[in-house]
């Protein structure tokens, strides 16, 4: 089984560390350990709170536009669209279908862990896509994230508040008023 890498320069700065440790951990563990739905879930999820951070809010056009601003999913062969909807399926119900795929405003995506190939017959109105992509293509745009934040002051400051507000396994969890 391929091993998804992400950039060792992260983790080598104070704020990388801190955002790996608090969002991607988890998606990559369960990831090394075969459980692809949940780490989807953990994935996408990161995504929304990447975008909350930058933004301090959280509905469907920041993940988006995080996406835009952070992802180049021209390997995955995806669209910021298809991700969404297929997030709102996976953390919603645990499904693929969510209601604009139901409805065909969207394709259905369906995940493959390489070094599988997707079957060849095509599902109607649906798109196989690789893990392996969009976990590599999510882990540079993270690391663009880290880097913007970083040279960025006012980014950095509303990224610190939004920081506080959030919640992510460590030692102790504690809940300010």
């Amino acid at each position: 089984m391929q091993q998804i890498k992400i950039n060792p320069d992260i983790t080598e700065s104070d704020l990388g560390l801190k955002v790996y440790k608090a969002l991607m951990q988890g998606a990559c563990n369960t990831l090394d350990m075969g459980l692809y739905v949940s780490s989807m879930k953990l994935l996408l999820s990161a995504v929304d709170t990447m975008a909350f951070l930058e933004t301090g809010n959280n509905r469907g056009n920041e993940f988006k536009q995080w996406l835009n601003k952070y992802v180049n999913l021209s390997a995955t062969g995806v669209t910021v669209d298809e991700l969404w909807e297929h997030r709102n399926a996976l953390l919603h119900m645990t499904a693929l279908d969510s209601d604009k795929v139901r409805e065909g405003w969207v394709v259905r995506l369906i995940p493959y862990k390489e070094p599988a190939t997707p079957p060849s017959n095509s599902l109607k109105n649906s798109k196989f896509y690789s893990i392996d992509k969009v976990y590599c293509a999510i882990a540079n745009g993270l690391d663009k994230f880290i880097k913007d934040v970083e040279l960025n002051k006012d980014l950095k400051e509303l990224f610190e508040s939004n920081w506080s507000k959030i919640v992510y396994d460590e030692p102790s969890i504690v809940v300010k008023a």
